[in-house]
């Protein structure tokens, strides 16, 4: 019993004093396993340590997340800016005005938007309503297919109307390259002449009022009881079909040029170097880039070859059939009758007559005449056809109708997006891997040939452009011409529509771009003028009251 509860008493004791044997073993063990961790610790780390400087060492390019941020900001500030314009308050104001005579205006202005910066914007404001000003169509040199400078167009006209005297003229409708004959409808007095309905017509009634609608004009001939289209006005394109000469197509028929191919295209080449230095100038701060350039550069084989097709064409009337008649109505106007009389019929060369026209029927017409038969032309539109219509100007986009912007872009003018030009850069790497080198040339050349149509027919519509617009007030009393140095079709939508149009239409611009003002040009340098096709002009009547205003006034 006594030696239990020694055992006991041992046990306790040792539990709560335990003695140094164990002490010491414990103390031991414990220090054993804490220099084994430390020692994998440190066997750890320097390994760790190791690989790293060989990553560092074997892969010097990679880099880290921050590094790659900083080498994309940096190309991103190697591109252009792009300019983005801060929404602002609309601006509208007239810095100048100018009174050419009573109810004829010349006003300087600045206009800008919420979405575009002001530009400056030259107008001409008329009131067409009175008989004292009327707007005049002014063909170069009389003939369908002159050149002239607007200011030059201006001296001739007003040397030889006496009764009438253009104030001020902006240029006109778009012109066909080497032919030089005029796009869209244009009719001058009465007198048609060209005849296309592509674009929008601005028709001017005898009373002076303005429509522009996209009129579709027909030409016919009634001989007996017979009646006959009129294909072309002033030029024949092909053997068959009517066509019918009046006094623009020439003073006598067929019209030759008779000037060689290497001097017509000397003079183009200089004024095309004229033009670039005049623009340089004239519109500084708007200068396109090369890439983006409005001028095309000429092609001497394709100039050379259009120019003989010209002749050509006239060569198919030389031997032809060709009726000389007189009109017996007192003046030609669209949408009227006009009766004539057949004075001769002759083959060759033909003089064109003061009051009347010449008429070439073509190889499969079946129109047959003969001296003293009388006929009826008559030049009708589909819109609007009990109106007499005397003058006409074409031009394209609409860009105001019955109050409304009109200006839209069709699909085929929609430019690329950058996404859309990325996939595609991508899809053209993929599909050129693994072809030869010939191929990647073919496949390059396709490319940039459609990424040009696409770009020049945006550039039309989006790029900041000389400009110059035709528009009409709702109660058809005030006709505006509005020239602006720097503006997308937008833009001038929204000028338009700010100066009080109910309809308007785009006209001819870029270099063509001027506004004579007396003799000077408002829109750039004063004697700027490129050689146009077509101007756009106010008349005031010599001797009237109101011709006296030649002041200038400041806007209160």
């Amino acid at each position: 019993m006594r030696l239990k509860r020694f055992f006991i008493y041992f046990l306790i004791f040792s539990i709560i004093n335990p003695l140094p044997f164990f002490d010491s073993f414990s103390a031991n063990t414990i220090t054993a396993k804490t220099k084994k961790t430390t020692k994998s610790k440190s066997k750890k780390t320097a390994k760790s340590k190791i690989k790293a400087k060989s990553k560092s060492k074997t892969k010097p390019s990679k880099a880290s997340p921050k590094s790659k941020n900083t080498k994309k900001k940096s190309k991103k500030a190697k591109r252009k800016p792009v300019t983005r314009f801060i929404p602002r308050n609309p601006v509208f104001e007239v810095t100048d005005i100018d009174t050419l005579a009573k109810g004829l205006y010349y006003k300087k202005m600045r206009i800008g938007s919420t979405k575009y910066p002001p530009v400056t914007v030259h107008v001409l404001e008329g009131e067409v309503g009175s008989h004292d000003i009327k707007l005049d169509i002014l063909k170069a040199n009389g003939n369908s297919t002159g050149l002239a400078k607007l200011h030059d167009i201006v001296a001739v006209h007003n040397e030889k109307n006496s009764d009438y005297e253009v104030k001020a003229a902006v240029n006109g409708s778009y012109w066909m390259a080497y032919y030089n004959y005029p796009i869209g409808t244009t009719v001058i007095d009465g007198d048609v002449v060209e005849l296309d309905d592509k674009w929008y017509t601005g028709l001017f009634d005898d009373k002076g009022q303005l429509f522009i609608e996209p009129f579709k004009t027909k030409a016919t001939i009634k001989a007996g009881k017979n009646k006959f289209n009129i294909e072309h006005v002033n030029r024949r394109t092909e053997s068959g079909g009517i066509v019918l000469y009046n006094k623009f197509g020439g003073n006598k028929i067929p019209y030759f040029i008779n000037r060689p191919a290497e001097e017509v295209m000397a003079e183009i080449a200089e004024e095309n170097k004229i033009d670039k230095l005049l623009v340089d100038t004239t519109f500084s701060e708007f200068t396109p880039d090369d890439e983006d350039s409005d001028e095309e550069e000429i092609d001497t084989l394709e100039f050379q070859s259009e120019l003989h097709k010209l002749e050509r064409n006239s060569y198919l009337e030389l031997n032809s059939v060709k009726y000389v008649m007189k009109r017996l109505s007192t003046s030609p106007a669209v949408n009227r009758d006009i009766h004539c009389i057949v004075v001769s019929v002759d083959s060759g060369v033909v003089a064109m007559p003061e009051d009347g026209f010449v008429l070439t029927p073509g190889t499969n017409s079946g129109l047959r005449l003969q001296k003293g038969d009388t006929t009826v032309i008559r030049f009708a539109t589909d819109i609007m056809p009990g109106v007499t219509f005397e003058n006409g100007v074409a031009g394209t986009p609409r860009l105001v109708n019955n109050g409304i912007p009109a200006n839209i872009a069709g699909p085929k003018y929609v430019r690329y997006s950058k996404k859309s030009k990325k996939k595609k850069k991508k899809k053209s790497k993929k599909s050129v891997k693994g072809k030869k080198k010939g191929k990647k040339g073919k496949k390059k050349k396709s490319k940039k040939s459609k990424k040009g149509r696409y770009l020049r027919s945006s550039r039309f519509y989006h790029s900041f452009l000389p400009r110059t617009a035709l528009g009409v007030s709702q109660d058809k009393k005030t006709v505006l011409l509005v020239s602006v140095p720097a503006s997308n079709l937008d833009y001038m939508t929204y000028i338009m529509k700010v100066l009080g149009a109910h309809s308007a239409v785009n006209l001819d611009g870029g270099g063509s771009t001027v506004m004579v003002v007396g003799d000077r040009n408002v829109v750039g340098r004063a004697d700027y003028s490129r050689r146009i096709s077509l101007g756009v002009g106010f008349s005031v009547r010599k001797n009237s009251s109101g011709n006296n205003h030649s002041g200038r006034e400041l806007m209160r």
